[in-house]
């Protein structure tokens, strides 16, 4: 792809998603692409659940304009001071990046029955929401995904105010920021259900009692 050329941020990340799919920290997950309509659905399947993922390109949106994208192999700065300001940025780039392409995979689905559906929105360069059904409600509720914050990725966990409170923010951004994937975060979320439904069930903090923080520190 051209350096000098500009294209659809979502078209650009698929593509780089789908070319690097069998790369390192892939093997878990697994995938493919089906346009319907607007939409561009990506499956991923987890060893317990089924997620599909809902793009619209009218909805990767950065100030009301469609978010465009281009590659970049080298930033020239005139100041030192710049650098931390610049690595900050590619920080966040490399973070939003990276949680999108986590949904994006080849493998074609066979049984959606039991599928999760989510709908993935990016209001800006640096906030990105995840629209689904409440699992225990037919409300809809959504995950909003901050990339600003210096230890990486925060999540705020928004429902009706009568729903039953899954998990903390504090928890989703702990496995969040130690996987970086959004189907493993959101397989925490649901997975927390259980421990609801059945409070002798672990499932909810088992797997990431101690989150690593040091991906994201500032320099």
């Amino acid at each position: 792809m051209d350096e000098d050329k500009e294209y659809s941020f979502l078209d650009l990340t698929i593509q780089l998603a789908l070319e690097g799919d069998t790369g390192a920290g892939r093997q878990q997950e697994k995938g493919v692409s089906n346009v319907q309509g607007d939409y561009q659905r990506y499956y991923v399947f987890l060893p317990d659940q089924h997620h599909q993922y809902a793009f619209e390109e009218q909805r990767i949106m950065a100030s009301g304009q469609p978010l465009k994208g281009r590659l970049v192999s080298r930033l020239r700065f005139s100041q030192l001071e710049h650098i931390p300001v610049i690595l900050s940025t590619l920080r966040q780039q490399a973070c939003l990046v990276e949680l999108l392409q986590s949904c994006i995979r080849h493998v074609a689905p066979t049984d959606l029955s039991n599928c999760y559906h989510f709908e993935v929105v990016l209001l800006s360069d640096i906030l990105l929401i995840v629209y689904f059904q409440h699992p225990l409600t037919e409300n809809l509720m959504c995950l909003e995904v901050d990339m600003t914050k210096p230890t990486g990725p925060w999540c705020r966990l928004s429902a009706r105010p009568n729903d039953t409170i899954i998990c903390t923010d504090e928890f989703l951004s702990s496995v969040l920021q130690r996987c970086l994937s959004l189907p493993i975060t959101l397989r925490a979320l649901l997975r927390c259900v259980d421990k609801i439904q059945d409070p002798s069930h672990n499932s909810c903090s088992s797997e990431f009692q101690h989150p690593s923080h040091n991906s994201f520190s500032t320099s």
